[in-house]
């Protein structure tokens, strides 16, 4: 089956800038994205490449034609995938190689003209259940016993996937390894311009605190603030894309709360998949009302804590019917 993912900033509500965010060369000011002259900007996004997340090396450059096609579809930005199993295969281990290859394909497209926001990419966690997280990251004996099933996403319900989330999000020196990851990443493609920020996990899975109404706002959310401060150590100019956990989504859980002091360097990073474009067989009626009140049902709180959105994945399946309707 094939899935369209498309991503945009497209909603904004009033904030405070702190005055030492005005030299950041991207910022959230009043509840708007902006470049260091403070200039908003619209990020229409396109997800590339998600195939490398199958590869060994974990890279498939975009051809000069892919790179027409997007910018000829009304494109300006791209959300690059990153690994973390790509980029510390090993723990402590960093592979040089290919962080040079990725900061390659970040330079080309920012060269071709696109802003370009890195995502450390993962599906059901990773090794042996899906990808994104090495092997070494989560101990065999967490794994054992695990049989596949599907559909694929069902996968994240099984327990030994559930154990795997559970341990990073608990173990501190687990997290410090992942922000280690990213530090390597940012400081690659930090001096790149056209690097407007970082996201900093795809689809984050509570494992079993799923019930758990504050995962978000305890768990999750200082989560991110150690990546982030990790990260700025080394890139302190851009800005965090924060996905909500899936649970979120599920409306089992509430939403982050965040800190003032961090509303100058915060995009709202949702993911939306509404059932009338995405699940199997369904027709799409074109009532784009509907799908824009459905996603205010979820994400107006963020609009009204002034958080800038930002659509990490949204779209459906191309087979179904009315899949291309206009509205």
């Amino acid at each position: 089956m094939k899935r369209f993912c498309i991503f945009l900033v497209l909603a904004f509500a009033p904030a405070c800038a702190e005055e030492e965010e005005a030299g950041r060369e991207y910022r959230v000011e009043d509840g708007v994205l902006v470049d260091s002259g403070g200039r908003a900007l619209y990020l229409r996004s396109i997800n590339a490449h998600p195939a490398s997340k199958y590869l060994p090396d974990h890279i498939m450059p975009l051809t000069s034609d892919e790179i027409s096609i997007i910018k000829d579809g009304g494109f300006n930005s791209i959300r690059l995938l990153t690994h973390w199993e790509a980029v510390m295969p090993g723990p402590g281990q960093v592979d040089r190689d290919y962080l040079q290859a990725y900061a390659d394909e970040v330079r080309k497209l920012t060269d071709a003209g696109f802003l370009v926001v890195a995502d450390m990419h993962q599906d059901v966690w990773g090794d042996p259940f899906g990808n994104g997280a090495p092997a070494w990251a989560c101990p065999d004996e967490l794994k054992e016993g695990y049989q596949p099933v599907s559909p694929w996403w069902m996968n994240y319900f099984e327990p030994q996937v559930e154990a795997c989330f559970d341990l990073l999000w608990s173990d501190e020196s687990l997290q410090d390894q992942f922000a280690a990851a990213w530090t390597e990443v940012a400081g690659m493609i930090c001096d790149n311009p056209g690097v407007a920020g970082f996201d900093l996990i795809n689809e984050p899975w509570p494992g079993t605190s799923l019930s758990d109404a504050d995962f978000d706002d305890r768990i999750l959310y200082r989560f991110y603030r150690r990546v982030m401060a990790a990260v700025e150590e080394v890139c302190p100019a851009k800005v965090f894309f924060l996905e909500p956990s899936r649970g979120y989504d599920f409306g089992l859980i509430d939403p982050m709360e965040f800190d003032e002091a961090d509303r100058p360097r915060v995009v709202l990073a949702p993911h939306f998949y509404p059932p009338a474009v995405h699940e199997p067989g369904r027709e799409y009626d074109g009532d784009a009302a509907a799908l824009e009140e459905a996603w205010l049902k979820l994400y107006q709180v963020y609009l009204d804590q002034g958080v800038p959105m930002w659509f990490g994945e949204f779209g459906g399946l191309t087979q179904n019917p009315g899949f291309d309707r206009k509205p």
